[in-house]
């Protein structure tokens, strides 16, 4: 939830604001009001509306709304607030995300996977690591023909920071690269949600 009223059903990505990732990004989106309830009392609901299809139709819905300290209850389901990170914040550990889909028609199979790391200091520096594969297969008329491809992501390394819901990671060119983060497990650091991808911690280095 944006203060100016906008909401997102996604965490902006590659270090964009709420506006520039709704501009980007509109089905993700929509415009929120929050309505009755007293001068002592929280708002009583919350007015929702969002782009429903493709033809740009909008669905307005409003449901019963409280809040409980710091987290939101919206139609009795519980919304846990994530806190962001504060300004100059450091991690410690070592994170590993991997990727890996197959499927198959009646005349081809194929499948990719790929794996990243990222390594975090306590002293404001970060590597990053690598690779993907794929293969695939075809047959037609009896002929069957086949392809696979795998390679490692250049290493990088350099220096990062952390501030809100956004991890700048300058590499050695001075290169930065803007990504959105968040810890999911409250004062736990085992799972980072970063641009998206889901990372978790390699606790056996």
């Amino acid at each position: 939830f944006d203060p100016r009223g906008l909401f997102s059903t996604e965490l902006p990505k590659d270090g964009r604001s709420m506006a520039e990732h709704c501009k980007e990004d509109p089905a993700d989106c929509g415009l929120y009001k929050l309505t009755g309830g007293g001068f002592f009392s929280s708002a009583g609901s919350i007015e929702m509306r969002s782009v429903s299809s493709a033809y740009g139709t909008i669905e307005i819905e409003t449901k019963p709304f409280s809040k409980k300290g710091d987290d939101l209850v919206i139609d009795e389901d519980d919304h846990r607030a994530v806190p962001p990170f504060e300004d100059g914040a450091t991690l410690d550990g070592e994170w590993v995300s991997t990727f890996a889909s197959s499927g198959m028609t009646a005349t081809s199979s194929g499948s990719v996977a790929s794996s990243h790391t990222l390594t975090l200091h306590s002293n404001g520096t970060f590597e990053r690591t690598g690779w993907s594969g794929a293969s695939m297969t075809n047959e037609i008329a009896g002929s069957r023909s086949g392809v696979t491809t795998s390679g490692n992501r250049p290493g990088a390394s350099g220096r990062y920071t952390l501030s809100g819901y956004r991890l700048d990671l300058t590499d050695a060119s001075g290169k930065t690269e803007s990504l959105s983060i968040f810890e999911p497990d409250k004062a736990s650091d085992g799972l980072l949600v970063i641009n998206g991808s889901n990372y978790l911690k390699d606790d056996g280095q």
